[in-house]
């Protein structure tokens, strides 16, 4: 998340450097220090990389809204066991979906991922959300506590991937 973030907020300051740009380039040609050729030249210029940045900012804000459904492939999915050698034919493909099986999971199985650490390194490798998987690795519960406090700690992630998006959408040229 703090990858896409920080592309949103470097592709704002480009656009708004570009915006900049193209506001004293008119300046420039009204006082009369750029002629009409160039001046027509290299707005143009600037007018096309001003709208594949645009482009590419709002692709990146999506993504960013995306990321609790983003769904992986199915050799990249969390695969629940049991036990070692004991599958349970169930997997998720993303993080809702994982929010969404912990909800029904057996507690063994639970149990099981947790202090493997399955669920820190998906969340960590997978889903590429070191900050979630921290939080997860830290968590000191057990049984139906542990659910719970799985389940509120992914909730509460997802909501903050949308409303970061939306956040960022709204100050988005």
């Amino acid at each position: 998340m703090k990858s896409l973030m920080r592309r949103v907020e470097e592709l704002r300051r480009v656009i708004s450097t570009i915006e900049s740009t193209i506001a004293k380039l008119r300046v420039m040609h009204a006082s009369g220090e750029v002629n009409e050729k160039r001046f027509k030249r290299d707005l143009k210029a600037l007018n096309l990389g001003l709208k594949s940045l645009r482009e590419e900012l709002e692709t990146t804000l999506t993504n960013l809204y995306s990321l609790a459904d983003r769904r992986c492939r199915f050799e990249e999915a969390f695969h629940f066991y049991r036990d070692i050698g004991k599958p349970l034919n169930l997997s998720a493909f993303s993080l809702n979906d994982l929010r969404e099986k912990l909800a029904v999971l057996p507690i063994d199985s639970l149990e099981f991922h947790f202090h493997r650490g399955d669920f820190t390194a998906w969340i960590r490798d997978v889903i590429e959300d070191p900050e979630l998987a921290k939080e997860i690795a830290e968590i000191k519960a057990k049984g139906e506590s542990l659910r719970r406090k799985l389940i509120q700690l992914i909730s509460e992630r997802i909501k903050t991937y949308k409303e970061e998006s939306n956040r960022l959408s709204e100050l988005s040229p």
